[in-house]
């Protein structure tokens, strides 16, 4: 608790759920009152980076996905700083009171330890909140009867690569990753891009996508009348909503084997007198079976 000062008295940490035990609310309105009854509570949005403040500090600055994973991992530890700290985002990032910067600015001199503590925790939360997915290309888009894809990887907001992101991988045409021997591979990120080997299996085009699999991190935003305080909340965590994020690859062909074609000119031979046969043979490769790829890197 502080006063600013203008004087009004200010609560800088979580507020219970009226209606939900064990449920935390946090403030991102200073002034009004906190919210009390559960009327007070029905008109929920999700919280959407348009109603981010424009004049957040960037050693505070956080998405609500990453506000999101904050509040998963440090609302449970009960201290007077972590708590402080978390409400600090929340006022610097969401306040809806116009006075709201002034209040923050106010805050290092006073509370200097929740304050640096805040700003580690906005830290952390940009490297470790997944913010992209991508998959690289095949190792060449027209290859014989192996290759690899790559490139798989969960990236932050600063590009560092988050491991631990589950994910899976599928060819769809003739191929088969070398590891499992079918068209598809799971597994999780790591702190290297994943590259996968793969075999053709046949002649074609073989298409490719990684599925990442990301907990869904919504806020719910309870915008009041100004009579009370507007609030953010997780909710109760009965169960985890998982989102399937698709990045698709970029498809490229196979050529397991080909079609021979000989040409032979034994219509036109002539006899010899010593009794020889002579033909000329010429051999190409059927381009209405395969691209005649084998015949030229064979000289």
């Amino acid at each position: 608790p502080f006063y600013d000062s203008s004087g009004p008295y200010h609560w800088l940490g979580a507020n219970a759920d009226p209606v939900t035990p064990g449920v935390l609310n946090w403030c991102i309105e200073f002034g009004p009152v906190p919210i009390k009854a559960n009327a007070q509570m029905a008109d929920a949005r999700e919280l959407t980076e348009q109603v981010q403040r424009g004049d957040t500090a960037p050693s505070l600055k956080v998405a609500p996905a990453q506000m999101y994973w904050l509040l998963t991992k440090y609302e449970p530890v009960d201290t007077a700083d972590s708590r402080a700290a978390l409400a600090i985002l929340a006022h610097a990032n969401y306040d809806v009171a116009p006075q709201a910067a002034g209040i923050i600015a106010e805050i290092p001199a006073k509370f200097p330890s929740a304050y640096a503590l805040a700003e580690a925790y906005a830290a952390e939360s940009r490297v470790s909140t997944p913010q992209s997915f991508a998959t690289g290309g095949a190792q060449r888009e027209d290859a014989v009867r192996t290759g690899q894809v790559g490139g798989i990887a969960s990236t932050n907001t600063d590009g560092s690569l988050i491991p631990g992101v589950p994910v899976t991988v599928t060819l769809v045409g003739p191929a088969v990753f070398d590891t499992t021997g079918t068209g598809t591979w799971a597994g999780v990120t790591g702190m290297e891009p994943i590259s996968l080997a793969w075999t053709a299996t046949g002649n074609g085009e073989v298409s490719y996508s990684a599925h990442f699999s990301v907990p869904r991190q919504v806020l719910r935003y309870y915008a009041n009348d100004g009579s009370v305080q507007d609030m953010i909340t997780r909710g109760p965590q009965a169960s985890i909503e998982m989102l399937d994020i698709e990045q698709p690859g970029t498809p490229f062909r196979v050529h397991y084997d080909f079609q021979p074609l000989g040409t032979s000119q034994v219509h036109t031979v002539e006899v010899n007198a010593d009794g020889a046969i002579n033909d000329t043979l010429t051999t190409a490769t059927d381009t209405s079976y395969v691209n005649p790829h084998w015949m030229t890197d064979a000289g």
